[in-house]
Parts: C-alpha cells; sequence; structure tokens
C-alpha cells in the first residue's frame, strides 16, 4: 500500500537546499567577525564544532551558541559573531583562502572555537512563501536531540575533510552538509511544529499535496 509522502519529502524539494561552506574558523582569546546581510534567496549558517560564541543581529539580543549548536538566519539578517567578550580586545583575524574554503585563524591565541559558517541558497524564494513562513533565527541543539545523532557525525566528517584537504573535498563536504541542513530541517519541523500558514498545511499529511502544489 502506498503512503503519501511526509512533509520533508515535500518540502527539501521546493526549497532546493544548496550549502556553501564559506569558513572554516579556529579562534581563541577575544574575536569579532562582522558578517553582511546575504543576498535574496540566501540564508546564512553557523555550527559550532567546538567552544562557545555569540551572535548578534542589529537591534537585538545577543544568542549564545555551544559546541553541538546549529544557528541558520533563513533571511540572511547581517550579523556579529563573537567570543571571549569581557576577557581580552578582539583580536585581528587573519584569513588564508584554499580553492573552496576560507580558513579563519587568530593567531597568537589557543584555539578555543571552531566553527563552519556559510549560507544556503534557497531557490526561487523571491516569492516564495515558504522562506517568509519562516523564523528569522532557528537554533538546534545536536548534543540534546537524540534525533540529531548522526548530526554529530556529519559535522565531524566534514571537519576532518576540511583539515585533510585532500582532492575531491570540496565535493564531500557540500554532500554532507546538504544531507546535513535537510536533517537540521526535519528537526525543526519536529520540535516547533507550525500551527498555521503553509508550514502547518505541509505538516499534515492529509494537506501537504495540496499545499505543494
Amino acid at each position: 500500500m502506498l503512503t503519501k509522502p511526509d512533509a520533508l519529502t515535500l518540502l527539501a524539494p521546493m526549497l532546493r537546499v544548496r550549502p556553501e561552506l564559506q569558513d572554516y574558523c579556529r579562534l581563541g582569546a577575544g574575536w569579532r567577525s562582522p558578517h553582511a546581510a546575504e543576498a535574496t534567496g540566501w540564508a546564512a549558517f553557523h555550527i559550532v564544532v567546538r567552544g562557545a560564541c555569540e551572535v548578534e543581529r542589529p537591534g537585538q539580543p545577543p544568542v549564545r551558541l555551544d559546541a553541538g549548536d546549529v544557528l541558520l538566519l533563513p533571511h540572511g539578517d547581517a550579523h556579529v559573531v563573537y567570543g571571549g567578550r569581557g576577557r581580552h580586545a578582539p583580536r585581528p583575524i587573519s584569513v588564508t583562502d584554499r580553492d573552496y574554503i576560507r580558513v579563519k585563524e587568530t593567531h597568537g591565541a589557543a584555539v578555543e572555537t571552531e566553527l563552519l559558517c556559510g549560507r544556503l541558497h534557497l531557490d526561487l524564494t523571491t516569492e516564495h512563501l515558504l522562506l517568509a513562513a519562516l523564523p528569522h533565527v532557528i537554533v538546534l541543539h545536536l548534543t540534546s536531540a537524540p534525533t540529531l545523532g548522526c548530526c554529530g557525525g556529519l559535522v565531524g566528517a566534514i571537519r576532518d575533510e576540511l583539515e585533510g584537504d585532500r582532492a575531491g573535498a570540496a565535493a564531500i563536504c557540500r554532500d554532507l552538509a546538504s544531507a546535513f541542513f535537510v536533517i537540521v530541517l526535519r528537526q525543526y519541523l519536529d520540535d516547533d511544529p507550525p500551527v498555521r500558514g503553509l508550514l502547518a498545511l505541509l505538516g499534515q499529511r492529509n494537506t501537504a499535496l495540496a499545499a505543494a502544489a
């Protein structure tokens, strides 16, 4: 007997999530990294592999992130990521360009925080109701959700590829990140199911097909 597709199966191809890893950050002491607003159709993200940091949008209180946390800014808002607040003056951050990613480091300080940063391209979202339906900030805690256990392995695999910098690393990281964010979207819908709007319709099997159409 055939079953109707679940909400995520319909949602993922509609969003056509294409992650772009931009920065592998290895930072310590005090540091501050501003990020400009993304162009329409792009969402920003930060994955904390190690340590902790804070993320602040203009006019909004900071959001603290610890190891295993993922922050997604679906609307690509401008923001600042920083660490070591109150302990040290911000150190300069050096940037080393590889073929497929930037490595950011604070030299002269022990590495306390590691981040994977980048953006997601959401195709056809200029007039797409799905993008408007997502909140400005989504935070998921990989370590506290049993169903996200596999995400830790994906993040570790991405980090290992970046550290090894071997042939094919860019393609492998891109595919791993794609799987990672489909799982993240699924967990977000499971943890905080919307009660109204398009995402609420997608969350119900009996209305998902009509909403997708």
